[in-house]
């Protein structure tokens, strides 16, 4: 019976061939978008996932608290006080990744990328060996484990491998590196690619540093592999305080990324973030979901066209579960033919990705994706037409007289509309694309990169062959200057190449700037043709020079830098703190990709050679040098024959592949789903021609012109691209403007010719107008609350920015309870054991320090004077009031020790004192009669005040405090906050009874101890915003509402005006459906036309006030997310539908006859 249904179905497929051709295609077309994106995403997020256990391998790097600045690196040093420290971890290994040229007795040069590491690297990392030692093949140090590849290169044969000496080419009186074993190659998609795996001593070497070096010094990865057992998320929280706790280096935190992560967290450089990926992997399926709608669609309509034969085999004897079988297996063999060709035309595009997206597509796991979808896509399909089988069986076995049956297109026309949705969004997303790409293409670079050449790829430790290179250079007449930097193009500058702690004369007290430093020659500015707009560039031989670019010079204020010094650590050291001489200006240029603004940019001598020369050569002979130079290199030394000439307009572009590939794919699908969109438009107007042949028999009858019902057809099927435009522009602006947010030099996109979309209000132009203001009012009030509502509530979070919200005060005050023959009214105070106290019996602390504070003092410096507070505090302080210090640093645990005489001093004290700028640090300030060394500066202006505000006061270490002002043992505040997920008021009591107890107060006196709870402030603030957002929903959802009914209402009247029009549409043919979809569409085309007006209206007046606020010095958030517009729009659709369903059936009540005589 199986092959009977098989065989009637391609007889019906060839007896239907259009209509299931456009079915079958459409659907292949679709899949063949889909699975290469699929496959993009997978390939994307499984690096490093063939190992085993790879879900419990994860890398640990470290970020600065302060800076939030992140550094990928780590050390021997932290590997060993994890594996001491935290018992989850089950194997870690530490490793460098770089190039090396070695030598063979057969091969003289070969340049391998390198493993660096030592014998625990396979205890996380196993591979599959092919041959050798198996066991322990890194057990010395020197050992090396070669690749398969390597090693057949190398010595033609993987066995022939083991055993054999391979000579670096560093330094000829290194040993050789001996082979143990041979592995199968690495995975193309792999963080750690390697030609051998060797145990080299540099790792024994870093290891053996100090402890303080080891933990500021990171040159090393750190991979660690947790037990199957551990908490991943316990684990990362161990890691975050580790140095804190271990008290080494308390300024920065450990951080852990899953290894499947890491390309797309710690790779500043991958072209295609996974947002970018994942754009297009819901471009794909919602291109699949609409392709899925037409498929089924079509077929139901063939099914539907089918009812006499239905019809007739229920005569003849079949039963409902026979027609359902038949109906199954004839859309099952469809969607496999249609699953045939798309494996075919995916065999065939297969390089056409592999080629753009520049991956390797892997047959097997493509054919597995792909197998994949295609079962998901049947089992889709078969789950969605036996709802419709069981349906349509049912009425051919219960009814033999013929009725209509065809349901209306609705639902075909959503899908359609849907899909030239997708299509317009693909196609202004390609101009756009293509806009910006023609925009950065000719956007100047600060320098003409014609005729300069890099020449990089090569390892040169000691410097003697690149000096050989450039003497070569020197005799090429057509080289006219070159130079050694370590300059590179590229997507985001090396975070250790970024400084911030650069000091000049007259620095203001808050300025930080990000100076990004390149280490050159003294040809760099010569040999790319900069400007200098001041000075000259270095001469040989200047270490100690420097050379700004002009966003430099704006942003430190400077009118004649030339000759101003500027101190900043030496780049060899960052420890020692160098003068460095402004010696010259020159132009901006661009140094990253344009995603990035000009940064402030310093140049210093590299004090080397760096290997990575760039070459200025004469104009028009670029491929000539190019082809003499590619001559000279192995005549120098044989290991410059991998060096690599690039134009330096390549390395730009190169920057861009994101977004040429993008453009490529957005073209690729927009052609497909315009296809599709083809496909079902086609397969709507087939079914609407057959549905209305009666109607067009009369029209003719009575006098239509074939144009005139050409034209019919040819209206609706444009409403449908109308109604798809009026969604689709609007939608695409605010996607395609949200993309161009990420570049800081882009086009802006020009939206007037959106205006032609929306003239689909041709009568009652005023009625219209006034009923589209009630909705565009509605959506403007909502958005314009909301929006209004985020920016007050971060106006008002800025006032008590920087204070811990789990925090709470406790200070003493007299008593109104006599106790154990104490008085009332007794005054009392606080002491220093109180902490220790509440430490021991409330574990629920997380945080607890003392404060005390002396006010009316005066601060002197100079013949300069300020009045003051002076506060004595300890270290973990910061954790209550962030400090915000700038300069210096904040009182530590040696101050506190010692009982130092330093301080910190607050920004207003600071204006008065050094009204002329510059850093105070290291000067001696006069409080009291006590001369004070000042070690930090605090830029905290926080309004909320405890016991002295910190932009008023000069604060001391605790102990120092103390004893300067004969505190003893008494302090002012006990300050505390809480662990995660403990209130402060179930633990407050608690606290009271503490103290009480410890000073003999009443359990019940009220007065006696004061308390400020912060975190009741801060849930007051937050329970008050969460009201005025409630409100401004109710305000804005009744006003839209209202806006609605006021829409129900005019097409409630239009209805009655159309009476007419309705009647003669129902007497020739139309259906009450038919004008049901009629006034749906113009009540939605209205509800959606004013709903965005007013939500570019709201969003323009919110961006006007975020303006207003920032010039005024406030920081404030006055817009709305970009998910809550794309949730207003849909509201927008929903109360259109609404708004039009009244009228659209009372429409649908019309009698054509009663119509018609009313008239």
């Amino acid at each position: 019976m199986l092959i009977h249904y098989c065989v009637i179905a391609f007889k019906n497929i060839w007896k239907y061939k259009v209509s299931a051709s456009i079915s079958i295609l459409g659907l292949a077309f679709a899949l063949v978008c889909f699975v290469p994106i699929l496959y993009w995403m997978d390939h994307e997020t499984t690096y490093d996932s063939f190992y085993k256990d790879s879900e419990s391998i994860y890398r640990v790097y470290s970020a600065e608290k302060q800076s939030g600045k992140v550094n990928k690196g780590a050390s021997k040093g932290i590997e060993n006080s994890l594996r001491e420290q935290v018992p989850a971890i089950e194997a870690s290994t530490t490793l460098m990744l770089s190039t090396e040229n070695c030598r063979t007795q057969a091969t003289p040069y070969i340049q391998m990328n390198m493993l660096y590491t030592d014998s625990t690297f396979l205890e996380v990392f196993p591979q599959s060996f092919v041959c050798g030692e198996m066991n322990h093949p890194l057990q010395i140090v020197n050992n090396m484990i070669l690749s398969e590849r390597t090693a057949v290169r190398l010595f033609g044969d993987a066995e022939k491998a083991i055993g054999q000496p391979i000579h670096t080419l560093m330094r000829a009186s290194l040993p050789p590196y001996i082979v143990t074993a041979v592995v199968k190659d690495p995975p193309t998609h792999t963080n750690l690619p390697f030609d051998a795996i060797i145990n080299h001593n540099m790792i024994q070497h870093f290891s053996q540093l100090p402890p303080e070096a080891q933990w500021s010094f990171f040159v090393m990865d750190l991979y660690v592999k947790l037990h199957p057992s551990a908490d991943p998320k316990a684990f990362a929280n161990q890691l975050k305080e580790l140095p804190e706790r271990i008290g080494v280096n308390k300024e920065i935190e450990l951080r852990t990324l899953p290894i499947r992560e890491i390309r797309h967290h710690l790779n500043e450089d991958t072209p295609f973030t996974l947002n970018f990926i994942g754009l297009f992997v819901v471009s794909g399926a919602l291109l699949l979901f609409a392709a899925l709608f037409n498929f089924l669609n079509s077929y139901m309509d063939l099914f539907r066209q089918r009812v006499r034969e239905w019809r007739l085999r229920t005569v003849n004897g079949a039963t409902r579960k026979q027609l359902i079988e038949q109906m199954s297996v004839e859309l099952g063999c469809s969607v496999l033919a249609s699953l045939l060709v798309a494996l075919i035309f995916i065999v065939q595009v297969k390089p056409l990705f592999a080629r753009w997206l520049e991956i390797d597509l892997e047959m097997g796991r493509f054919l597995f994706l792909f197998a994949g979808v295609g079962i998901g896509t049947f089992l889709i399909l078969q789950c969605a037409g036996l709802v419709f089988f069981g349906q349509f069986s049912h009425t051919a076995t219960t009814s033999l007289v013929p009725k209509e049956t065809v349901k209306p297109l609705l639902l075909r026309r959503m899908a359609v509309t849907l899909q030239l949705m997708i299509s317009i969004l693909f196609i202004v997303a390609s101009l756009v694309v293509m806009e910006q790409m023609r925009f950065v293409n000719q956007k100047d670079l600060g320098f003409d990169p014609k005729g300069l050449i890099q020449l990089s790829g090569f390892v040169d430790v000691s410097g003697k062959i690149e000096s050989t290179l450039m003497q070569e250079l020197s005799a090429l007449p057509q080289v006219k200057s070159f130079t050694d930097t370590n300059f590179k193009p590229q997507h985001h500058v090396d975070p250790m190449a970024i400084f911030t702690n650069v000091e000049w004369e007259g620095k203001p007290l808050d300025t930080k700037v990000d100076f990004h430093l390149y280490g050159t020659d003294h040809r760099f500015g010569e040999t790319f043709g900069l400007k200098m707009l001041m000075g000259r560039w270095w001469t040989e031989g200047n270490e100690l020079s420097v050379v700004l670019n002009e966003s430099a010079v704006r942003a430190m204020g400077l009118q004649d830098p030339v000759g101003s010094i500027i101190r900043m650590p030496w780049w060899s050291d960052f420890s020692v703190i160098k003068e460095y001489e402004i010696v010259g200006v020159v132009n901006d240029f661009h140094a990253l990709s344009f995603r990035e603004s000009i940064h402030p940019m310093l140049f210093i001598p590299s004090g080397g050679l760096v290997n990575n020369l760039y070459i200025r050569v004469v104009a028009g002979e670029e491929g000539n040098v190019t082809h003499r130079i590619t001559e000279l290199l192995p005549k120098i030394d044989p290991t410059l024959a991998d060096t690599q000439l690039t134009p330096i307009g390549t390395l730009y572009d190169q920057l861009n592949q994101s977004e040429i590939v993008g453009l490529k794919i957005f073209s690729f699908l927009a052609f497909a789903c315009l296809l599709i969109s083809l496909f079902g438009i086609y397969a709507v107007a087939t079914a609407s021609t057959k549905r209305r042949r009666k109607e067009i028999a009369i029209r003719k009858v009575v006098g239509s012109k074939a144009s005139e019902i050409i034209f019919l057809f040819f209206k609706e099927y444009m409403r449908l691209i109308v109604i798809a435009g009026i969604i689709a522009f609007p939608i695409s602006y605010l996607v395609m403007n949200y993309w161009l947010q990420g570049y800081a030099y882009r086009i802006q996109i020009q939206i007037w010719w959106l205006v032609g979309i929306f003239i689909t209000i041709t009568r009652n132009k005023t009625r219209s107008l006034l009923t589209a203001f009630g909705v565009f009012w509605g959506i403007f009030m909502l958005v314009a609350l909301m929006g209004g509502g985020q920016g007050l509530q971060d106006m008002m979070s800025a006032n008590f920015k920087g204070f811990a919200t789990n925090s709470v005060f406790f200070g003493s005050n007299k008593t109104s309870e006599a106790y154990k023959g104490f008085r009332k009214g007794r005054y009392w105070d606080m002491e220093f054991n109180d902490v220790e106290r509440i430490r021991q019996a409330v574990p629920e602390v997380e945080v607890i320090t003392p404060n005390i504070s002396r006010w009316g003092s005066t601060a002197i410096f100079g013949d300069k004077k300020s009045s003051c507070a002076v506060r004595g505090l300890q270290p973990d302080y910061e954790k209550i009031e962030a400090q915000n210090i700038t300069m210096g640093r904040f009182i530590n645990d040696v101050d506190i020790l010692e009982s130092r005489k330093v301080c910190t001093i607050g920004k207003r004290v600071y204006d008065e004192l050094f009204p002329q700028g510059g850093n105070p640090c290291g000067q001696y300030l006069r409080v009291d009669g006590i001369y004070y060394q000042i070690v930090g500066v605090s830029l905290s202006t926080s309004n909320m005040n405890i016991n002295a505000g910190t932009e008023d006061s000069v604060t001391l270490p605790f102990t120092t405090m103390q004893k300067a002002y004969n505190f003893g043992k008494r302090i002012d505040l006990v300050c505390i906050t809480v662990k995660p997920g403990v209130t402060v008021t179930s633990i407050a009591d608690k606290i009271e009874q503490v103290i009480k107890k410890a000073h003999y107060i009443h359990p019940d006196d009220k007065q006696a101890v004061i308390m400020v709870n912060a975190e009741a402030m801060f849930s007051m603030i937050d329970n008050l915003f969460t009201g005025i957002k409630i409100l401004a929903w109710m305000v804005g959802l009744g006003t839209l509402l209202a806006g609605a009914i006021g829409v129900s209402n005019i097409m409630m009247v239009t209805v009655k005006e159309r009476t007419t029009e309705i009647g003669i549409r129902r007497a020739i043919g139309a259906r009450p459906k038919d004008i049901l979809n009629q006034i749906l569409s113009e009540s939605m085309v209205l509800t959606t036309f004013a709903g965005l007006m007013g939500i570019s209206f709201g969003v323009l007046i919110l961006q006007g006030l975020e303006i207003g606020t920032a010039a005024s010095g406030t920081e404030a958030h006055f817009q709305i997310s970009f998910w809550m517009a794309v949730g207003a729009c849909i509201l927008l659709m929903v109360l259109g539908m609404l708004a039009g369903l009244a009228p659209a059936y009372r429409a649908m009540a019309i009698k054509p006859i009663e119509a018609i005589r009313d008239e």
